[in-house]
C-alpha cells in the first residue's frame, strides 16, 4: 500500500531522555539523514558515554523542570520524548511528560513520544489496535497510558513499541536471554515462554520513529509500531541456539517464583506488577501506520538475532 500525505524534512532534533537503548540508535539514524541532533539527559557523564563518538550536541538538563525542558528545545523543529524510568520511579513519567508538553507549546516543534504496548495493559492479544480500551489491573501500564494522554493532548504522536532487542540494547529481556543462550546457560524467561509476542529490532524502531516524525499528519494520535511477527520466545531462542551452535534451554519464571523472590529483592517486587504482561500473548495491529507510511520494511528475526549475538560477543570481549 502506498503512503498518503506529505513528509516534511527534519532539521534539528532534541532527544529528551536520550541515554538509553533507543536514544543511541535514534541519534545515529537522524545523523544518517543529515539532521542536527541535540542529546538531552540529566548527567553529562552519561551523555558522553553514549554519544561521545558522535557529532551530537550534549545538553545536561533536569527535565523535571519545565523551564529547563523549554530551554534545551530552543531552535529544534522536532522533539523525541524518550524518557524511561525504573519501575520503582514509574509515576514520574507523567510529570516529565508535562515538562515536554510545555516545551512543545513554547517551541512549536513536532513531537514523537516513544511509549510501549504496556499501555494496553495485560490484554493477551497479538492484534491490539490503537482504539482498543486498555485492560485495567497493571499500575505501570496505567502510568504509560496517562503519560501518552498528556503528550497526545499537547499534540504529540505517541509511538507504541513492542519489546526491543539488538546491538546497544542495555535493558532488553530478549538480549538478556540471547546472552544466556550464547554462553550455554539456562534461560529463565519471565512469564510464559510459549506465549507469542512481538519484538522489534532497535534500528528498525529508530527508522520508523524518524519516519513518523516527518509526517505532520501523524501528530495528536497513537500509532502502533510493528515488530516481527508474534512468535513464542522459546521458539526464537531455539533459533538463536542454532545460530550460536548451542542448545537453548528455556524455562519460564512463573508467578509463584517471582512472588518468592519478591520476599528478598526489591527489583522482583517491582517486576511482579508487570508479570501478567509476560504471561500472555502480546502483539500490535499496525495497519494504521502502514496506511500512513506505506510498506514497512522490518529486519527478519534471524538477521536481527545474528547481529545481536555478534554485538554481545564483541561487548563481552571489550569488558
Amino acid at each position: 500500500m502506498s503512503a498518503t500525505g506529505d513528509r516534511e524534512p527534519l532539521r534539528r532534533a532534541a532527544l529528551l531522555g536520550a541515554t538509553g537503548s533507543l536514544g543511541r540508535h535514534l541519534a545515529r539514524e537522524l545523523l544518517r539523514r543529515g539532521v542536527e541532533v541535540r542529546a538531552v539527559s540529566r548527567t553529562r557523564s552519561n551523555l558522553e558515554r553514549d554519544f561521545g563518538d558522535l557529532d551530537v550536541e550534549l545538553h545536561p538538563a533536569d527535565l523535571d523542570q519545565p523551564a529547563s525542558a523549554c530551554r534545551v528545545c530552543e531552535g529544534c523543529d522536532v522533539l523525541f520524548h524518550l524518557v524511561g524510568l525504573p519501575l520503582g520511579a514509574y509515576e514520574q513519567h507523567v510529570r516529565l511528560a508535562r515538562s515536554t508538553a510545555e516545551a512543545m507549546r513554547v517551541s512549536g516543534a513536532r513531537t514523537v513520544a516513544a511509549s510501549s504496548y504496556w499501555s494496553y495493559g495485560p490484554a493477551g492479544s497479538t492484534e491490539m489496535a490503537e482504539d482498543d480500551p486498555p485492560v485495567p489491573g497493571c499500575g505501570p501500564c496505567e502510568v504509560r497510558r496517562r503519560m501518552e494522554d498528556v503528550l497526545i493532548g499537547a499534540g504529540a504522536a505517541a509511538a507504541l513499541l513492542p519489546d526491543f532487542y539488538g546491538p546497544m540494547a542495555t535493558i532488553s529481556l530478549l538480549n538478556d536471554a540471547l546472552a544466556s543462550v550464547a554462553t550455554g546457560d539456562r534461560v529463565r524467561w519471565p512469564g510464559n515462554p510459549d506465549a507469542p509476542r512481538e519484538f522489534i529490532f532497535l534500528p528498525d524502531a529508530a527508522r520508523l520513529l524518524c519516519d513518523l516524525a516527518s509526517r505532520p499528519d501523524a501528530q495528536g494520535r497513537r500509532w502502533n509500531i510493528p515488530g516481527g511477527p508474534a512468535r513464542p520466545p522459546r521458539e526464537l531462542l531455539e533459533e538463536a541456539g542454532g545460530i550460536a551452535g548451542r542448545k537453548a534451554r528455556v524455562s519460564g519464571l512463573r508467578g509463584w517464583m517471582v512472588q518468592l523472590a519478591a520476599l528478598f529483592r526489591s527489583d522482583a517486587r517491582d517486576f511482579r506488577t508487570i508479570l501478567p504482561l509476560y504471561e500472555r500473548p502480546a502483539g500490535l495491529d499496525a495497519s494504521r501506520l502502514r496506511d500512513l507510511l506505506g510498506d514497512v520494511e522490518l529486519t527478519p528475526y534471524g538477521e536481527g538475532i545474528r547481529a545481536t549475538l555478534s554485538w554481545l560477543e564483541e561487548d563481552s570481549g571489550a569488558r
